[in-house]
């Protein structure tokens, strides 16, 4: 797995939160899924066809009815999920709204070291300009992400930084990659 993989992952916002879920004993049902994390069934739906495409759960065989099927983790699922279960808020935290955009991940993982915003915009190339800065924004408003200014060079230089949970599920998702 690598940066494209994660960013591919992360276009459904409830990709990751549902593996950790599944991870964490949760039913395998779209429904029940849907009602633990508070998303509607289409998003449930799309998001299990979503982590389905990307081996990342497949259907359990032979067991439930075949308009309800059940769902369970692929060893590369597992492996994901496990890696960011420990940093990974749970359902009832107002940070799953962080984890469900689509850019925050992404720039969590690439903020392994402190990067100026055109460093980081070159990692992500698929990403617009628009979206990582209000990505970042947000992240720094929850303080995952710190935003150093240097205003003694020219032009101010701007530096990004992961911190608090930010760096923890940043290095949890750096451990999923490398694994």
């Amino acid at each position: 797995m690598d940066k494209i993989d994660i960013v591919n992952i992360c276009a459904r916002g409830w990709s990751l939160p549902f593996l950790v879920a599944m991870l964490r004993g949760e039913n395998g049902r779209m429904s029940m899924l849907a009602s633990a994390l508070g998303c509607s069934r289409g998003a449930a739906r799309d998001t299990l066809l979503h982590l389905l495409e990307h081996e990342l759960v497949q259907r359990h065989g032979g067991v439930g009815h075949p308009l309800r099927p059940e769902f369970h983790l692929t060893e590369k699922g597992r492996l994901l999920a496990a890696c960011l279960e420990p940093t990974m808020p749970h359902v009832a935290d107002q940070a799953i709204s962080l984890i469900r955009l689509k850019w925050s991940l992404p720039i969590l993982v690439t903020l392994d070291e402190p990067l100026r915003f055109n460093s980081l915009a070159r990692q992500l190339p698929q990403s617009t300009d628009r979206a990582l800065s209000q990505t970042l924004g947000r992240l720094e408003n929850a303080s995952w992400v710190h935003r150093r200014v240097d205003a003694a060079s020219r032009p101010v230089a701007v530096e990004y930084s992961a911190a608090g949970r930010g760096a923890k599920i940043g290095d949890g998702l750096r451990e999923a990659l490398t694994a």
